[in-house]
């Protein structure tokens, strides 16, 4: 025990040395940058955070018009779908009108099926994506 509590003190008398020897050798403080220097700093930075944002905006800007450009193209490839249907319909015989009729409203509910089906994937991917951000 009495060991054990010399080699503590040495260990401390050993520190105690260090820290007054690193103390006297340290480098001497830098003086803080100039008023100017600091001006200069902010500005710049607030600049860069200025274009960040405005580099930002922009591609949210671009998204939501191709968002709108897809959507666009979609309802009028569903409406030209329709009119084409529409004339295939008006060109078939009419002994066939009644299995005809049947056959298009499957079609144009199975195309409604798709396109809400499409619209409900589109909804969840933006909201995955409002959420991740």
């Amino acid at each position: 025990m009495i060991a054990r509590r010399a080699a503590q003190q040495q260990l401390l008398r050993h520190l105690q040395r260090r820290s007054v020897a690193t103390a006297n050798t340290r480098p001497p403080e830098r003086d803080p940058p100039s008023p100017q220097v600091q001006t200069d700093l902010s500005s710049y930075l607030t600049s860069m955070r200025l274009e960040l944002r405005a580099d930002q905006l922009r591609a949210e800007h671009r998204l939501r018009r191709r968002i709108k450009a897809r959507k666009e193209a979609s309802k009028q490839q569903r409406e030209a779908m329709k009119e084409d249907m529409k004339h295939e319909f008006e060109s078939l015989p009419l002994e066939n009108l009644k299995v005809n009729v049947i056959a298009l409203g499957l079609v144009i509910g199975v195309i409604t099926l798709w396109n809400a089906h499409v619209d409900h994937i589109k909804q969840k991917h933006a909201r995955e994506g409002q959420v991740q951000e």
